[in-house]
């Protein structure tokens, strides 16, 4: 697929919402089964489809990789973000505290509610109660994480607003019941 982007080639995934992350685009075939990307080096554009759930970016300082990464509440339960900085470490040997990471829209805190079963896999910082019922605060718990496998608070930037909140800007799964973002890394 090429798509305004400098004709270099976009590459997507087959999602499972898991925490399998792709080194590499397939020559031929099906795209790989996975929830994120890590690349090195100007090989295209690599993306994940995002609704409701968060995209995370991670990238050094050098600007010579980056991983892009579909995380829902049970990719954050198979621990993507903790698999996502230890990928970027085992493959392109660059420590945790030389990375940097940027949260996109998702569903916040304010619109996303779970099930007692959801919350109860959750440390108890990430939920909230409203009217006896739990929501997850699912950028809440990744930056958590994240910080938890060495990347420094202040490398930590989250943004872009809530999905479900946002009609205006965004899609949401949960409202719409169709609809997909893409979120996207490259090495310029």
């Amino acid at each position: 697929m090429k798509a305004g982007l400098g004709g270099r080639p976009v590459h997507i995934l087959k999602q499972a919402h898991g925490s399998f992350i792709a080194r590499r685009p397939r020559a031929h075939g099906a795209p790989p089964e996975a929830d994120g990307w890590i690349v090195r080096g100007r090989s295209g554009v690599f993306g994940v489809f995002v609704a409701d759930c968060l995209p995370l970016f991670l990238w050094p300082r050098s600007g010579e990789a980056a991983g892009v990464f579909h995380v829902g509440w049970r990719g954050a339960e198979a621990r993507m973000p903790e698999k996502a900085v230890a990928a970027m470490r085992e493959s392109l040997g660059i420590e945790p505290g030389e990375l940097h990471a940027a949260i996109g829209p998702h569903i916040g805190a304010c619109c996303y509610e779970v099930g007692d079963d959801v919350a109860s896999r959750f440390h108890p910082a990430a939920t909230r109660r409203r009217g006896g019922k739990p929501y997850l605060d699912l950028a809440g718990d990744v930056v958590r994480r994240l910080i938890a496998a060495g990347i420094p608070r202040a490398r930590i930037e989250e943004g872009g607003g809530c999905t479900f909140c946002r009609n205006d800007l965004f899609y949401s799964r949960r409202r719409e019941r169709a609809g997909h973002m893409f979120a996207f890394a490259g090495i310029a």
